[in-house]
């Protein structure tokens, strides 16, 4: 079994077509339910009329260390209703299904290559197992302290020499170094202009959450069994608890260092610090902390008002379309509750998460055409 620290060759990673053309069979059949209706200019319609013998060519290059990418294409959306614009690059289909190939190759190592106290590549679950280490370690130990801290523009600013070095020092399997490489520094075009760029990843990639791992892991790493400290991490979002003052700056200078080498900054409005009672939210759940007869201090958690309001945007996407019936938004917030009350069961319960978004609806504070009637949502 591959050893932490170590570098993974090619004997550990597996190039399996057999695997590798399974995947890439259910993920044509996933994109022809959702491309079905896809306008008739589309790039689709090109990839899928050639698909098979495409898909056929690209995996015996892709094993051979041989495939090559195609630069991404830059899209602009204009939005006339909030008269902005909106910008988002894009890989080509048979890239796309590359990237799923590789992600497939090194996923069963990422666990010995990105540090436990980072939660995000467990998907939506490493939400709920963040929120309860956390306030389980609230529970356990006296800490006064807090760092919540939100890094800016996070994958932006991610240093491309430094992030291919980090490749480079977990792995030595050549065809890897050379796709990470590649997807890494890959060509973009915008105004018939190819470029590159020394800086920044595309979000839109399976690869993006192993990257965005792979690049704060000298951070993690070095908040790693502290003595006093406990430290978490969700993509650029973490949070530092220590018991001491001492600890607290320490952990402070500590940070702002290792970003400092990574050639990344703080957000100063997103980022907050100070004593542990006045409380911060994480993940979209507030943390405030409380003292029993005992003296003994544990964790209080709620739903945090920004995860109400993202689920009223839902809501409202759904009125947006051609056809929408308040049975769909009950039921989405129906989903919405059960999903919040998972994670921080039994610190919320179903209705609890219900309420609070019905109270704030209430209130006003969203300014939201909608109102609870009796059981049900209704639109005003």
């Amino acid at each position: 079994m591959p050893q932490k620290n170590k570098k993974f060759n090619s004997i550990t990673v597996r190039w399996q077509e057999n695997i590798l053309l399974q995947l890439a069979n259910r993920w044509v059949d996933k994109l022809r339910i959702k491309k079905g209706a896809a306008n008739e200019n589309s790039l689709w319609w090109i990839f899928i009329y050639n698909a098979e013998q495409l898909i056929k060519k690209s995996l015996s290059d892709f094993t051979s260390g041989n495939y090559k990418f195609n630069p991404m294409t830059t899209y602009t959306f204009e939005d006339q209703e909030r008269n902005e614009s909106e910008t988002i690059v894009i890989w080509e289909y048979m890239d796309r299904l590359v990237i799923k190939w590789i992600h497939k190759i090194i996923k069963p190592l990422l666990k010995h290559i990105i540090p436990a106290s980072c939660f995000h590549l467990k998907g939506p679950s490493g939400v709920k197992v963040a929120v309860k280490k956390i306030k389980q370690a609230i529970g356990r130990k006296n800490f006064r302290y807090f760092i919540r801290a939100d890094i800016k523009s996070y994958y932006a600013s991610i240093d491309h020499n430094i992030l291919v070095k980090q490749v480079q020092q977990n792995f030595d399997d050549p065809r890897l170094l050379k796709y990470l490489s590649d997807i890494i520094n890959i060509l973009v075009i915008k105004d018939a202009t190819i470029f590159t760029q020394n800086k920044g990843i595309p979000r839109r990639s399976s690869l993006s959450p192993f990257f965005g791992a792979l690049y704060l892991s000298p951070l993690d790493k070095a908040f790693d069994k502290i003595k006093g400290v406990c430290y978490f991490r969700f993509m650029d979002d973490i949070v530092i608890l220590a018991e001491t003052k001492r600890q607290y700056l320490k952990a402070k200078r500590r940070l702002q260092n290792i970003l400092f080498k990574l050639k990344l900054s703080l957000s100063k409005h997103k980022t907050k610090m100070g004593k542990l009672e006045f409380g911060f939210h994480f993940l979209g759940v507030n943390f405030a902390v409380s003292q029993n007869q005992q003296g003994k201090i544990h964790a209080v958690v709620s739903i945090h008002d920004r995860s109400c309001c993202r689920a009223l945007d839902n809501i409202n996407r759904m009125r947006e379309g051609a056809v929408y019936n308040p049975a769909y938004a009950q039921g989405y917030l129906s989903k919405w509750a059960k999903w919040w009350s998972k994670t921080g069961s039994p610190y919320f319960s179903y209705i609890d998460c219900l309420r609070h978004w019905v109270q704030l609806v209430a209130r006003g504070k969203f300014n939201a055409p909608y109102a609870w009637l009796g059981s049900g949502l209704v639109v005003i």
